[in-house]
């Protein structure tokens, strides 16, 4: 079978098989492990709860009819909880009653597949799910950078106010100020920026900091500085 796969974080996705009939799970299994997803296995729905407690799969395939909690209650208390109501929840049965599929949606399931399937069309909604998964991650994720370098930028620029001003305060106390004081101040005052502005560099690329001399400036000045002393050295010996 082809794999049709679109990232190499779904390649490792992680997908819980929860159905009491071991021959589809076994089958169920084999196909997804060729297609090169981890699995884990859930015989009822109490077992699926406990598995996801310890492992959070990347998406859940759920059978309704199961002994002591069936698909609808187990759905139920995944999308109640904050560290399980995102994850993707497959609900995968014989029954095809419109009635029940809307019971599920009304439980927040993700999608709806009737027995018998073929394992095509069951992949095609996986990958479908992983995949807006994995675009809603980076959506938050974007988000959180967003806020981090936005918290960043107002510290930078209210340290780099009392910077200036300890700074200029330096200045004006340094005649009075025994030369290792000043030193150790100047150090202090210099170490402070350094780190909030560094922080600032990794976290956007498009920030250069004025309180820090680029890498390549560095080099540019040092490379200047043996040029400089190569210039200084005499001619060689004309040869005899």
């Amino acid at each position: 079978m082809g794999k049709a796969r679109s990232s190499p974080v779904i390649d490792k996705a992680l997908i819980l098989i929860t159905d009491d009939d071991p021959d589809i799970q076994k089958i169920t299994k084999l196909n997804l492990v060729q297609e090169g997803f981890e699995v884990l296995q859930a015989f009822s729905g109490v077992e699926c709860l406990e598995i996801t407690k310890n492992h959070k799969p990347d998406i859940i395939l759920l059978d309704l009819m199961m002994p002591e909690m069936d698909g609808f209650d187990t759905c139920k208390r995944l999308k109640s909880v904050d560290s399980t109501r995102d994850i993707p929840v497959i609900m995968v049965t014989v029954r095809e009653a419109i009635s029940d599929k809307l019971k599920c949606f009304s439980f927040k399931a993700d999608d709806y597949v009737v027995k018998p399937y073929h394992f095509e069309d069951l992949l095609a909604r996986i990958y479908l799910h992983l995949n807006q998964s994995l675009d809603r991650k980076e959506r938050e994720q974007k988000q959180r950078t967003a806020i981090l370098r936005d918290v960043l930028r107002h510290l930078s620029e209210g340290i780099a106010l009392q910077y200036e001003a300890i700074e200029k305060v330096i200045e004006e106390i340094e005649p009075q100020l025994d030369p290792t004081v000043m030193a150790k101040l100047k150090t202090a005052n210099h170490e402070i920026i350094h780190i909030l502005e560094s922080t600032r560099e990794e976290e956007d690329p498009f920030y250069e900091s004025p309180y820090i001399e680029s890498e390549v400036g560095d080099e540019e000045e040092d490379l200047e500085d043996l040029m400089a002393d190569l210039a200084e050295l005499p001619d060689p010996a004309p040869e005899q």
